[in-house]
């Protein structure tokens, strides 16, 4: 799947690794190899700037 832009896969992959790098840069982050980060708003932000890349995307909480 994909389109003019590239693949969703491409897409999907890269996108949410230059917010990580954006949000080290801007101290929102610490350096290094973590889990997805925990801040809700920061979350949104990824989601959101993430959410029209895929066909389908859906956030799911677990622990609800």
């Amino acid at each position: 799947w994909g389109d003019a832009r590239g693949t969703a896969m491409a897409r999907l992959v890269s996108v949410p690794v230059s917010l990580a790098v954006e949000a080290v840069l801007a101290g929102e982050i610490a350096p290094g190899v973590s889990a997805a980060p925990s801040d809700p708003a920061l979350v949104a932000r990824w989601m959101a700037e993430t959410g029209g890349l895929a066909q389908y995307l859906e956030k799911v909480d677990h622990l609800a």
